[in-house]
């Protein structure tokens, strides 16, 4: 039995391809408001990187 409850593997291993991801360009009003939830959440609040986060390249 183990000692440890991790284990260090010196290998490499393939790229993951998820075979049910979909990405494209936000549409939809809703698809928009999630895509601007998800960047608030991760580089403004998570990261804070970004104290107003639109900008000239965002979505009209």
């Amino acid at each position: 039995m183990a000692e440890h409850a991790y284990a260090i593997v010196n290998s490499t291993f393939a790229d993951f391809l998820a075979g049910d991801l979909l990405v494209k360009p936000a549409e939809q009003a809703w698809e928009k408001a999630d895509y601007y939830a998800l960047r608030r959440a991760v580089f403004s609040r998570e990261q804070q990187l970004f104290s107003q986060d639109k900008d000239d390249r965002d979505f009209g």
